[in-house]
This record gives C-alpha cells, structure tokens and sequence, in this order.
C-alpha cells in the first residue's frame, strides 16, 4: 500500500498497515485466476506461466475479501517461478461465484458508474431523496442532479 501526506508533488511512500481505508492512496493486488473449485492460483499470465499485480487507486476497489480466512499454499513451478493456491472459504466462494455470473451486469454498472464520476454527477440516494421530499413537499422521481 502507497499513501502521501497529501502536500502538492509530496512522493507516495510504502506502508505496511492502514486503520483506515482512506488511508492509503494505492494497493498492490495479486491477480489470481480460477484453478480449481474453490482454489484460484496466481499465476495469472497464463502465456508467461507468472503472478501479475496491479497498482490500484483505493477508489477504485470494487470490494475486498481481506477479512476472510484465505487458506495459502505457497508452490514453485518446474521452472522455478513462485506461485500461491488461494482457497476460499465457503462464504468468499459463493460471493465470487455470484460476481462471475453476474460478470456483463457488474461491468456495465462500472462502467455507468464510472461515467458519472466523470460527469461530476451527483447520486441522490432513493431512499434519502424520498425523505427529503416528504419534508418539502416536492413531487417528481429524478435521482441525479
């Protein structure tokens, strides 16, 4: 994890552990792919036969599965490249499982999402907004401003 003091051109700096999640500025993520069942590997670049990372802005983290007990196997390929079997718990699995099916729905609600933000578009929530309108007296469904 990255995180800066947030002065103008200060340099992001390595941090071993955060308390807050608007701590840090960037994650390095392991890619891991689908191996077997339950069982994900990180040798992710499948043509390179290696585990891949990416460095992501926290805003950018859809979810995590941190708080989950991962149950780790570290391995050595034949070449000699070091790799991890990643098997999750029952719980983490079925939430895996139901973003995958869902994979063209989350991925075009990203992308809308991501729009938005672009746009600068303020999101009311529904159930706030309702609120609000019953305060004011207002009619009318618009969710954006």
């Amino acid at each position: 994890m990255y995180t800066t003091s947030g002065a103008r051109n200060a340099p992001h700096q390595w941090i071993p552990l955060i308390t807050s999640v608007s701590i840090p500025s960037y994650l390095n993520v392991q890619v891991f792919r689908a191996f077997s069942g339950d069982t994900l590997s990180s040798l992710s670049c499948t043509p390179l036969g290696c585990s891949s990372f990416l460095r992501v802005p926290r805003d950018r983290v859809f979810f995590s599965l941190a708080s989950c007990v991962i149950s780790r196997s570290e391995n050595t390929t034949p070449a000699g490249q070091p790799y991890v079997l990643a098997t999750l718990p029952p719980f983490a699995a079925n939430i895996l499982g139901l973003l995958q099916s869902k994979s063209l729905q989350v991925f075009l609600s990203i992308k809308e999402l991501n729009i938005l933000v672009k746009e600068k578009v303020t999101i009311i929530d529904p159930e706030a907004r309702e609120k609000s309108k019953s305060e004011s007296g207002e009619s009318g469904n618009e969710n954006y401003h």
